[in-house]
């Protein structure tokens, strides 16, 4: 895997996340709201230099398991900070319940797989970028998907994707100043209530068995981790070649893993 999360200007990087607002979901909504928050907050404080907020990466904000996977919000570093300081003030939920969507879908992976490529080619259209660093999708949920074949089949090509081979056509990765396209990440997170009896697991060795199934499901379809993190290292996090998971149950894992470039 060819991972690269050195986030700058002109080589940026592109954040997914994906909330499960299922029905099952309610049990753990408050916790799914603080990992969210966590999540953004964490990578917006990344891009701040001095009084500046620089464009270093790009959030999307999925909702799916009610209806149809939609976008909750989408921005640059920059058009984040006045929401998540509207929510801090007032007190309100930065998930907001939507039913719309303008995509056909078989499912949320499919969904953000589309995304992710329109994206992508919008980057490389744009003289301005001189690359892009390793796209990330997080996941947070607290089942196994109702069509594990279905979700499997698209996290692989999700995962398999880098280089020309990603939203870039031939004629786009010839002309500079564009040059790489790293491995897609995928980092999946289960929220489980006190009553499920499970200790939080912080990325879990590649032969962790679990007598949750929702666990085992999403361990074995998350990226391996290979630790070119230096926020991982300087957390004192010694992931190795783990599946990048947590199963948080008594915590809230913020999960940044880029290293603050130009």
């Amino acid at each position: 895997m060819n991972y690269n999360f050195t986030y700058g200007r002109k080589d940026p990087g592109l954040i997914f996340i994906l909330c499960d607002l299922s029905q099952k979901m309610k049990r753990v909504k408050k916790t799914l709201e603080t990992t969210v928050r966590a999540i953004l907050e964490d990578y917006i404080n990344g891009c701040i230099c001095g009084c500046q907020i620089k464009d270093r990466i790009h959030i999307t904000l999925i909702g799916y398991g009610n209806k149809v996977p939609y976008i909750i919000k989408k921005g640059w570093a920059n058009e984040w900070v006045d929401t998540l300081i509207e929510v801090k003030r007032n007190g309100t939920s930065i998930i907001k319940e939507c039913f719309e969507n303008e995509l056909e879908c078989e499912s949320v992976w499919e969904f953000t797989k589309l995304l992710l490529d329109n994206q992508v080619a919008d980057i490389a259209s744009n003289s301005y970028y001189t690359g892009l660093c390793s796209p990330i999708i997080i996941n947070i949920t607290c089942r196994k998907p109702q069509d594990e074949q279905l979700c499997r089949r698209y996290i692989n090509v999700i995962k398999e994707k880098c280089g020309a081979g990603y939203g870039y056509s031939s004629a786009a990765m010839s002309r500079e100043p564009i040059k790489k396209v790293f491995n897609t990440t995928v980092l999946n997170i289960l929220l489980l209530d006190k009553y499920n009896n499970h200790d939080d697991v912080f990325y879990p060795d590649k032969n962790y068995c679990s007598n949750s199934k929702a666990i085992n499901f999403w361990k074995e379809n998350s990226s391996e981790c290979d630790c070119n993190g230096e926020r991982l290292r300087e957390r004192g996090i010694d992931v190795g070649k783990k599946p990048m998971m947590f199963v948080a149950v008594h915590n809230v894992f913020t999960v940044c893993f880029s290293t603050i470039g130009s």
